[in-house]
């Protein structure tokens, strides 16, 4: 004799091979929500969708960035304001493999934020990517941090983006 519970399952189970598969239901596709089209929102939609994402929901979205220049112009949006520096270093490492041109507000406004693991990577970012033009704003927060770290890496940077 069968158990109440198995028997539910195997009628759950005879239900599911009737059913086209593309009108099944997948369990594991229901637990994930669709996320929407951010390309298609105005750039304060962007902005209100993402910070009203959990952090991990942040990581996720920057992790599935290209950066294209319009997912560019929403991290240089977010990058000064309440992020956390987890999400902004991964905003920077996405950034790292993009074109400079639509990278540069978002690694320049990452110079001016309070932590400062974030902005000595905004420091290799531009040294990855940028040139002997980024040399003035480099020697600027070399001259005004006040953090040792900081100014070193400006310094190398610097370094890296002379002329030869």
């Amino acid at each position: 004799m069968q158990t109440a519970a198995v028997q539910l399952a195997e009628t759950h189970e005879s239900i599911q091979q009737h059913i086209p598969t593309s009108t099944a239901v997948d369990p594991v596709a229901q637990e994930e929500p669709l996320q929407p089209d951010m390309a298609a929102m105005q750039p304060e939609e962007q902005t209100r969708y993402f910070l009203g994402q959990s952090k991990e929901d942040q990581l996720a979205l920057v992790f599935g960035m290209e950066p294209t220049s319009l997912e560019a112009e929403l991290m240089a949006r977010l990058m000064p304001g309440n992020v956390s520096s987890e999400v902004k270093m991964a905003m920077l490492d996405s950034l790292s493999s993009s074109e400079y041109a639509i990278s540069f507000p978002a690694i320049k406004n990452a110079l001016d934020v309070p932590d400062t693991e974030v902005v000595i990577r905004a420091v290799e970012v531009f040294a990855e990517l940028g040139s002997d033009r980024d040399i003035p704003v480099l020697k600027k927060l070399a001259e005004t941090n006040t953090d040792e770290d900081v100014r070193n890496a400006a310094d190398s940077a610097i370094e890296a983006l002379k002329p030869e």
